[in-house]
């Protein structure tokens, strides 16, 4: 029952059971229970509550459609003129959320990086537009100017109290990084990325090795 309540969006479940005790009224929620009545029941009340149920998860729906259009906007705002990287951000969420899939991660967990993978050059409108516009390649000067979009984003993005913002922080963050810390803005040599929020396990980046063989091992268990 966690399981299947954890993979969905909000999936409010409803116990009727001829068991009254203490300590099923207990479990219930523990076991991912949204609500508990007792057999024989009421008619009238368990029509009311399945209803509130519906309307509850209707409106949940439509909360999380527009957090997704918040999202998407956002995105188009940070590619706003810079023709160069249109679409870069739609394709960046995809390829994040195969990725994840990939690697076994749960169902919600790859929604979210799919979602929050959106944004990670949202800081970049407020770099110059004459170092983010500039066609051709940028000189030293100009280059490091243009890595401040990291740290704008961050400055957006930071101190949300949704997952998809405090996700998508994280990403802004390190999005530029590398395992040889030759990245920025930390650059850091031998890094972990984090990628979770408070509700999910720690885990970190795999490293390119491990990644490989665990592609070909997923490979060789479908072939079978």
């Amino acid at each position: 029952l966690l399981e299947d309540v954890a993979s969905s969006p909000y999936l409010p479940i409803l116990v009727f059971t001829a068991d009254a005790t203490k300590d099923a009224k207990k479990r219930a929620p523990e076991l991912g229970a949204s609500d508990f009545l007792t057999k024989p029941g009421d008619t009238s009340e368990i029509v009311l509550r399945t209803g509130n149920f519906l309307t509850m998860r209707s409106m949940h729906r439509e909360l999380q459609q527009t957090q997704r259009e918040i999202v998407q906007r956002l995105a188009l705002a940070g590619e706003f003129r810079d023709h160069d990287t249109a679409e870069d951000t739609k394709r960046v969420g995809e390829m994040s959320a195969r990725s994840a899939a990939a690697l076994d991660m749960p169902p919600a967990f790859v929604a979210l990086i799919e979602e929050a993978a959106n944004l990670p050059d949202i800081g970049k409108p407020a770099v110059l537009d004459s170092v983010r516009l500039k066609p051709g390649q940028l000189s030293d000067q100009k280059y490091a100017v243009m890595q401040g979009h990291c740290r704008f984003g961050v400055e957006i993005l930071g101190s949300g109290q949704t997952p998809p913002m405090q996700m998508s922080e994280r990403i802004a963050r390190n999005h530029h990084e590398r395992f040889d810390g030759l990245g920025y803005p930390a650059g850091s040599p031998g890094r972990t990325f984090p990628t979770r929020h408070a509700s999910w396990p720690w885990r970190t980046c795999m490293t390119p090795p491990s990644v490989n063989d665990r592609t070909r091992r997923r490979s060789t268990i479908k072939k079978q």
